[in-house]
């Protein structure tokens, strides 16, 4: 059993398979850390295109959060080839809070995307 209020110095994997481009929030911090790198990968490219993994607090909608990596994932690159980005360098947008909540959003019509999959690599504080 895992002990979700003493998780100080761990690490979590995240991983997220949204419905096809239907992003949204997949995860709910149980205690703060700060996130250390990002993985995408799809089935088929989008016509157009990209992704940002963001933290959002109370009460901030989905597309209203802040940026916790380097840069976006461009959906149009080649399918089934895994992307990376590093957590960004401003260390506040890089950390969250508990029970801040981990959101994909895309600001374009991700026509064509299939099968995208995320993972999401924290450390506990």
């Amino acid at each position: 059993r895992v002990d979700y209020l003493n998780l100080s110095g761990r690490r979590e994997v995240i991983s997220y398979v949204p419905s096809s481009s239907a992003f949204g929030f997949f995860w709910i911090a149980p205690q703060s850390g700060k996130v250390i790198e990002a993985f995408e990968a799809h089935g088929t490219a989008a016509g157009a295109g990209s992704l940002k993994i963001e933290k959002a607090g109370t009460a901030v909608a989905l597309g209203g959060g802040t940026s916790m990596f380097s840069g976006t994932f461009d959906l149009t690159k080649a399918a089934n080839a895994p992307n990376r980005l590093a957590a960004t360098s401003v260390v506040s947008n890089a950390s969250f809070s508990r029970l801040d909540r981990f959101g994909a959003f895309s600001n374009n019509v991700t026509t064509n995307l299939s099968n995208p999959v995320i993972t999401v690599v924290v450390e506990y504080s």
